[in-house]
């Protein structure tokens, strides 16, 4: 009778472990900041080096050989994994991994994106009459462990449809860690992604450009650029908020290469 007692007991306690530890595995999907926890964003910085006719622009078609994108932010964590749609939410406790009760993630609306994540435009051109080859954007001071970028080409400046975020968004996520995580679909759903690894940089081969013919430009690619901090990463609970895209002076930078093809 003991013994039935004692295996009786033993079997509760291993189905409440059990159970335990489904909930936990359950909760670590979710990592958001408390609703009074915030992170700042800043310096974005581009410029061409090498030996090259090559020229850089954000949205504005303002061409030269530096971009600075001035964006200095208070960003609150947010997700996407079409670039398209965009969701918040917040944890219940401070450093807890529960997203809010709910169980529904909220929409944010593009009026609204400046507090949660930044868009703009990268766009490359060959200025000069000869080719230029082994182009390149490096990318190097994303070391904010839960913050992301996004960047991929697009058929016009600051493409927008459908079609150019289906193409390129999800595959071009970029992070420091190269963790997978779910980003959000919608108010309930969210499907896995696994960010390209930057370690301390990454490159992104863009190819040869083509001399002008003339005086137009021949040679040229528009690239969108997503800059936020996602809520699903592990790392995005209060203990690890404040932090800016980097500790480096420079921040964020994006460094496009070449060499001309004469040269």
């Amino acid at each position: 009778m003991k013994n039935t007692k004692f295996r009786r007991r033993a079997l509760i306690s291993s189905v409440a472990m059990l159970l335990v530890a489904l909930v936990a595995l359950g909760s670590a999907t979710f990592a958001w900041f408390t609703s009074s926890t915030v992170a700042t964003a800043d310096g974005i910085k581009v410029s061409t080096i090498k030996s090259s006719e090559l020229q850089i622009s954000k949205s504005d078609l303002a061409w030269g050989t530096q971009v600075n994108y001035n964006k200095t932010a208070i960003f609150a964590p947010v997700s996407s994994a079409n670039g398209s749609a965009w969701y918040t939410a917040n944890a219940e406790t401070k450093d807890s991994y529960a997203k809010k009760a709910s169980d529904n993630f909220e929409a944010v609306t593009a009026a609204a994106a400046d507090g949660y994540y930044y868009t703009e435009a990268l766009n490359i051109r060959n200025n000069g009459a000869a080719d230029v080859e082994n182009v390149t954007i490096t990318i190097s001071g994303l070391d904010c462990n839960y913050a992301r970028l996004a960047i991929y080409e697009v058929t016009a400046n600051n493409g927008t449809t459908a079609a150019d975020n289906t193409k390129g968004f999800a595959q071009c996520i970029y992070d420091n860690a190269g963790t997978a995580y779910d980003a959000v679909t919608g108010a309930q759903s969210t499907t896995s992604i696994t960010p390209n690894n930057i370690g301390t940089s990454a490159t992104i081969n863009v190819g040869t450009l083509t001399g002008k013919n003339g005086d137009t430009v021949t040679g040229i690619k528009y690239y969108k650029l997503y800059v936020w901090f996602e809520g699903q990463d592990a790392q995005c609970v209060d203990a690890n908020a404040g932090a800016n895209f980097s500790t480096l002076t420079n921040g964020l930078t994006f460094t496009v290469s070449g060499q001309t093809a004469n040269s």
